[in-house]
This record gives structure tokens, C-alpha cells and sequence, in this order.
């Protein structure tokens, strides 16, 4: 019958953390290896180490190293290298901020920004008359409104003229 994931129970091995101390003589000994190499330097990632015959002949010119296919046009370095550190709140002056680009938007904040501001722009030109469309709407508004100004003046003059129709109906009043 299965018992879990690992045969003979879980791997229980200790850990071996590394003293301090041990770590500073590892530094110190690479550091003193590098200054009893000379003026070896190493390269950026990704380059390989110069060979003796190279290092031994200053004025030779260093051969360019042709990549084959689509490593020669793409310029490749080692993704597990370290990078820069983080600056700390501390050491960045006012200077740093300013100097600093604003964040760059992405297409669809632009173009949304870019679309808020054409709407506005729009409708500012639309409440001053001059669009196509702010004309036509407001020809069909002079038009609408003449039609009911002539509408409310049939209408007075049709109740002006049942008004007489009445009194002649009803004849002289006589005091």
C-alpha cells in the first residue's frame, strides 16, 4: 500500500551552514589570487576566459568573434547575473527624483487618454456651433422652435376666435 510521496519516509539530512569566518577567508584567498594573476580581468558574462597566448601579446590585435545565425544580431548575457542593488530611501536626492522620467504609460492608457481628450475637445467645439454635427442640431432647434412659436400663435388666434363666437352667440349684453 502507498505510504506518501517518498519511499522510507521523508529525506531527513542535516544542513550545513557555512561560519562566517569561512567565508571571509574564501574571499580574502580569491582576492589574493587575483592580485598574484596580474592584470587578468575578466570579461563580461558570457565571454570566455583569454587564453595564455593571447594575454602574453599586448599589440595583437583581438580577433572579432563571429556568431553563427541569430546569435551574432542578438547580444545575449547571463540572466542569473547579478544585478544592480536596490538604492536605499536614504542615498537618493531630490536631484535623482527630478531627473527621473515620468512612467511610461501602456498603448491602452494612452489611447484611452488620447480618446478622453478628443471627447472633450469635441464637446467644447460642439457648445460653441462649430461642428457639422452642433450646426445641424441647431438649425433643427431654430426650425423647431419657429414651428412652435407659429403653433402658440394659431392657437391664441383659434381661442380669440372662439371667444367672439361665443359672445356673438350669446348676443349684446344688455345692462
Amino acid at each position: 500500500m502507498a505510504r506518501g510521496r517518498y519511499r522510507g519516509g521523508k529525506p531527513t539530512g542535516r544542513r550545513h551552514f557555512s561560519n562566517v569566518d569561512d567565508l571571509k577567508a574564501e574571499a580574502a584567498n580569491e582576492q589574493e589570487e587575483e592580485a598574484k594573476s596580474g592584470s587578468k580581468t575578466r570579461g563580461e558574462p558570457g565571454e570566455l576566459p583569454p587564453s595564455d597566448s593571447e594575454s602574453g601579446s599586448e599589440e595583437e590585435e583581438e580577433e572579432v568573434v563571429k556568431n553563427k545565425g541569430v546569435a551574432g544580431i542578438i547580444e545575449t548575457a547571463n540572466l542569473n547575473a547579478k544585478t544592480s542593488q536596490n538604492t536605499k530611501a536614504k542615498n537618493i536626492s531630490l536631484d535623482d527624483l527630478d531627473e527621473q522620467e515620468a512612467p511610461q504609460l501602456s498603448r491602452r492608457e494612452r489611447e484611452a487618454i488620447q480618446a478622453q481628450k478628443a471627447k472633450e475637445r469635441y464637446w467644447k467645439l460642439a457648445e460653441q456651433g462649430k461642428t457639422e454635427q452642433a450646426r445641424i442640431d441647431l438649425d433643427r432647434l431654430a426650425i423647431i422652435k419657429k414651428q412652435r412659436a407659429e403653433a402658440a400663435a394659431k392657437r391664441e388666434e383659434e381661442k380669440k376666435a372662439k371667444e367672439e363666437r361665443a359672445s356673438s352667440a350669446r348676443g349684446p349684453v344688455k345692462k
